[in-house]
């Protein structure tokens, strides 16, 4: 009964770690569930590798969980490629799994071999992590204390916790994307020359670029926002065209060639171009 508990708390654990923010929270729950992995299957590490950035066959140990007593690899493992592990590489490409009880039955002077003797590894068992038919990253254990002979029976618990990192590399991926898009948009909002900016239809800004204050001879977008609380009323010499202007937008979705007369601080009926995308 403590085994079928324990492969509960950890499938529990497991389906959190998609509910969390993934720049924030997950990385100390995907510690936990190593942790809880490593222990009920009695391994001496457990470990998540992800793909680097920007590369297609280049891998790191990202997270890495160690029993008492049995020392990091995680430093070493990082930009992993197939030629380091070929063997390792070619069969969890075509197999997505690698299960080896025994590493000592692997040729002597192969790359893997090598690789794994300077770990100490003595049985391993991974299962990919892949977007498709892409591999994105794997999930594994190792055993260095003595080899496990049956590691067949701890594969279908390892794949359903590799479709729960599957899930969360994904999501982690999207929501880095997101960010990268807002701070690249930002980036374009803030240092345009042209004024850019999102407002209510009853007449209050919602965001101005520095740009679109200058145009008014504000000091701040905030000094603008401030000041500004009737669009129609305070900026337009024809408070009318800011509805024919709204119209326009609703009928067609885009406007262009659309001017306008605005009272600017200390001058009257300065000409703007307003324009929408």
């Amino acid at each position: 009964m403590g085994n079928h508990l324990s492969v509960a708390s950890l499938l529990q654990d497991g389906a959190l770690l998609t509910f969390f923010d993934p720049l924030t929270e997950i990385p100390q729950a995907i510690h936990k569930v190593l942790g809880l992995l490593g222990e009920m299957t009695e391994a001496d590490r457990a470990y998540l590798f992800e793909r680097d950035p920007g590369t297609q066959g280049s891998f790191s140990n990202t997270y890495e969980w160690c029993a008492p007593g049995i020392e990091p690899q995680q430093e070493q493992l990082q930009g992993i490629v197939t030629q380091d592990y070929p063997r390792f590489f070619e069969e969890i490409q075509s197999q997505d799994h690698v299960i080896w009880p025994c590493i000592q039955n692997l040729p002597k002077d192969s790359p893997d071999r090598q690789g794994l003797d300077v770990q100490q590894i003595q049985s391993l068992l991974v299962v990919a992590l892949n977007r498709g038919e892409e591999l994105i990253g794997f999930l594994g254990l190792d055993f260095v204390r003595q080899a496990h002979s049956h590691l067949e029976t701890l594969l279908p618990l390892l794949q359903v916790m590799g479709q729960v990192f599957t899930n969360v590399l994904e999501r982690q991926e999207i929501e880095r994307s997101l960010r990268l898009a807002e701070s690249q948009y930002r980036s374009i909002f803030e240092n345009a020359t042209e004024g850019i900016l999102q407002s209510s239809p009853n007449g209050h800004y919602l965001k101005v670029n520095p740009a679109l204050a200058r145009i008014y001879a504000y000091d701040s977008p905030a000094e603008l926002q401030a000041q500004i609380t009737d669009i129609a009323g305070q900026l337009y010499v024809n408070p009318r065209r800011r509805e024919e202007f709204i119209q326009a937008l609703t009928a067609t979705g885009t406007v262009t060639d659309f001017e306008s007369q605005v009272y600017r601080i200390g001058v009257r009926a300065a000409s703007l171009v307003e324009f929408s995308t």
